[in-house]
C-alpha cells in the first residue's frame, strides 16, 4: 500500500513537473504570438509583412536557441547518416562525393539530443 501511494504521488510529481515546464514553454513564446496578431491586424504592403515576418522569425529563433535549440545544415560536410536523412543525390565532382550539397530542410539539436535530422541533398561522384 505504501508503495502504491508512493507512486502515485511520483506520478502526480511528474505530471505537474511537466506542466510546469509546458506553462514556461507558453508564456515563452507569447510575445512571438502577440507579434504575429499585431501583423495580421495591420494593413500593411506586402513587403512590410515580409519584414515582419523575417524580425518575428528572429526573435523566435533566439529565445529557443538561448533555451538550448540548435539548428544546423552541414553543406560541404560528410553526410552522416546519425543526424541526416538523404532526400536526393547529385552527380558531382570527386572531392564532393559523399559530402552534402545542400540542406532542404534544418536540422535540429535540443541540448545535444537530435529532434530531427537535417533533410538534405548528397553528393555522388561522377561516374
Amino acid at each position: 500500500a505504501e508503495f502504491d501511494n508512493y507512486r502515485k504521488r511520483v506520478r502526480k510529481e511528474h505530471s505537474e513537473i511537466y506542466d510546469y515546464v509546458r506553462g514556461d514553454v507558453f508564456r515563452m513564446l507569447l510575445p512571438v504570438i502577440d507579434d504575429l496578431e499585431r501583423l495580421l491586424n495591420s494593413e500593411s504592403s506586402e513587403q512590410s509583412l515580409r519584414e515582419g515576418i523575417g524580425i518575428i522569425y528572429k526573435d523566435l529563433m533566439t529565445t529557443l536557441q538561448s533555451h538550448g535549440l540548435e539548428s544546423f545544415t552541414d553543406e560541404g560536410n560528410a553526410f552522416d547518416p546519425n543526424v541526416h536523412e538523404a532526400v536526393s543525390v547529385e552527380e558531382t565532382e570527386a572531392q564532393m562525393d559523399g559530402k552534402i550539397v545542400d540542406t532542404w530542410l534544418k536540422g535540429y539539436r535540443y541540448k545535444g539530443r537530435l529532434l530531427r535530422p537535417a533533410k538534405v541533398k548528397v553528393g555522388q561522384k561522377n561516374r
